[in-house]
């Protein structure tokens, strides 16, 4: 996309050992990117001055394959990053605030790659093994 040009490889950023290994694809929200390698807790990285700086982490660690986590929230606020683990667990975090487990949830079964779908009114759904999980908020009595 920039052109090979043998006396420079026009890099502008390095981040040697940031994430464990990665087979995932990353979640955007509020101009920070959101990964979660293998073995490695679930990073969060912002923007600033055209360069990535890693802004928080998650408490616990993601499990081998990694995840893809997929962001929710409602326009800039409420942000929350969602991840499968490989623990055969949902997991919500505080997208401002990743060491906050704000809910997790057991799965029945896992498949590798598994990505949380999320839709706009609110439902969550995980395709794990041969079943699909969906989750919802509950009505208030």
């Amino acid at each position: 996309m920039g052109h090979f040009d043998k006396r420079s490889n026009r890099i502008v950023q390095t981040l040697p050992g940031a994430l464990g290994g990665s087979f995932d694809t990353p979640a955007f929200f509020d101009n920070t990117i959101y990964y979660a390698g293998v073995n490695d807790f679930v990073k969060s990285f912002a923007f600033k001055n055209g360069l990535l700086v890693q802004t928080g982490q998650s408490a616990n660690t993601i499990p081998w394959p990694g995840a893809s986590p997929v962001s929710s929230s409602d326009g800039t606020a409420n942000g929350i990053v969602w991840v499968i683990s490989d623990s055969n667990q949902m997991i919500a975090y505080d997208a401002t605030n990743l060491s906050n487990v704000l809910w997790s949830a057991p799965l029945p079964d896992y498949s590798h790659f598994a990505i949380p779908t999320i839709t706009d009114d609110g439902h969550v759904f995980a395709g794990v093994g041969s079943t699909l999980v969906a989750f919802g908020l509950s009505q208030a009595s």
